[in-house]
């Protein structure tokens, strides 16, 4: 889910998470980067468990963490998404089939579709949307995938091969399909970890799936949810989700029924939950709020 000018915002967050640290405090935002040149954007977000930061977007990927914040040039790319392989590392996906891997302090890329690029609507087929382990068959084989139909793939000590497989592009971009509660009718699947997500429904509610085999009522979502919801994220017992036209973010009570707006935040273009952080990205900008005490 997808990339704002430095802001206040005013809202409290007291759901404790299992490890006992509260949500990101409020007032609490920093702003940690700002694209300078006007045809920069951001589409994408990470964060990884120690608290260090990854961003994505047009010919640009940004990291950072307590040693400052590293720029690596992708001029004629973009990325829209990213994910860890089994190790750890980040690995970022987007536009012309490319697959870039974090290898020390700057990115490299590892994969793109040969020949030129494509434009029109033949440049959609060529955008890779997500990455992540979602093969039952082959769970040690990570999986690049966009459309309903391009899928990139990586077995340990192989290299990034295209292989369009049908069945796990759907997989990635419509999720494992479970089977829904009564009364819902799927609208769309939002993941939130591996082979965990939030489900939303026609009738405007939505489902938390996790590690049991019962998914949790997460209430009626915010009307503007029903316009576009471009981002749903979970941290502990957080939810939050980024919606409507200039998407804002709402987050969810500890009764898991009602939702609360965040002011203050509009065009949010991706969102990220991880160790009592959330991280946002709007067109241009990066901000961060932490819980006190978690690690950034």
């Amino acid at each position: 889910m997808t990339a704002v000018a430095a802001m206040v915002l005013a809202w409290a967050l007291a759901a404790v998470s299992p490890s006992g640290s509260t949500g990101p405090a409020p007032n609490r935002w920093e702003k940690l980067y700002e694209a300078s040149a006007k045809d920069q954007w951001f589409n994408a977000v990470w964060l990884k468990a120690d608290g260090s930061w990854r961003a994505g977007g047009r010919d640009l990927i940004v990291s950072g963490d307590r040693t400052g914040v590293r720029v690596t040039p992708i001029d004629g790319f973009a990325v829209y998404a990213f994910g860890e392989d089994k190790s750890g590392n980040v690995v970022a996906v987007g536009s012309r089939q490319a697959v870039w891997e974090e290898r020390g302090k700057a990115f490299e890329r590892v994969h793109e579709r040969p020949g030129p690029p494509r434009t029109g609507r033949a440049a959609n087929k060529d955008v890779l949307e997500g990455v992540r382990y979602i093969d039952p068959a082959r769970p040690e084989r990570l999986v690049a995938y966009g459309s309903l139909h391009l899928t990139v793939s990586k077995e340990p000590s192989k290299p990034w091969q295209s292989d369009e497989d049908d069945n796990l592009a759907q997989r990635g971009s419509l999720g494992p399909e479970p089977k829904p509660p009564s009364g819902c009718h799927p609208a769309g699947w939002h993941w939130t970890d591996l082979n965990e997500g939030i489900l939303d429904c026609h009738e405007g509610t939505a489902y938390l799936y996790g590690k049991g085999p019962t998914p949790t009522a997460i209430g009626r979502l915010p009307r503007s949810c029903g316009r576009a919801m471009p981002a749903a994220v979970a941290d502990g017992s957080n939810v939050f989700v980024a919606c409507g036209e200039k998407p804002q973010i709402w987050r969810l009570g500890t009764d898991k029924k009602d939702w609360s707006a965040v002011s203050g935040v509009s065009d949010v273009r991706a969102l990220r939950a991880r160790g009592g952080c959330l991280l946002v990205a709007t067109a241009r900008t990066i901000l961060r709020s932490c819980a006190e005490g978690s690690a950034k």
